[in-house]
């Protein structure tokens, strides 16, 4: 069974904070989907625990963060300026936040899209512009995506 994919770019008000508006959506997913991990394949960030991982990104292919390690991240005082980090459920990903430039977030999910109160204001876009694909269950899509320039790996090895 097939579920629907969808996209959207946040819509930025000069008054709030990209991290604290991020970590709102972060939390509502944690709250959600409790057994879900993060999966951090770019992350440019400021911060104690940002600044380290960025650090270790840069060693490593990817990293996997708990919700509350990914959330800590983003409510630490420092900026995140690049992020590609996929919340995954069994797995598989489920959404996709991305973090371009400090400024530019896009959010990519995978069924019914998140309530209005948590994402805020925002822009459609079309799940296609970032690879954002349907997994028949064969295997893993595994999106890495940079500046807007997003390819699809796929692991049948899983």
């Amino acid at each position: 069974m097939k579920s629907s994919l969808w996209a959207i770019t946040l819509s930025q008000t000069s008054e709030e904070s990209l991290e604290e508006r991020v970590a709102l959506i972060a939390d509502y997913l944690a709250k959600t989907y409790k057994d879900a991990q993060w999966e951090i394949s770019d992350l440019d960030a400021t911060g104690k625990q940002g600044g380290r991982l960025t650090l270790q990104l840069n060693d490593e292919q990817q990293l996997y963060l708990s919700s509350s390690e990914f959330l800590a991240i983003l409510k630490e005082d420092g900026q995140v300026i690049d992020l590609d980090a996929a919340m995954l459920l069994s797995r598989q990903p489920l959404f996709k936040i991305i973090i371009q430039d400090g400024y530019s977030v896009d959010i990519l999910g995978r069924g019914k899209l998140l309530p209005s109160d948590v994402l805020g204001a925002y822009q459609t876009s079309d799940p296609k512009l970032f690879l954002w694909k349907q997994i028949d269950g064969s295997g893993r899509i595994k999106l890495v995506c940079e500046n807007r320039r997003c390819s699809a790996v796929a692991d049948l090895n899983r």
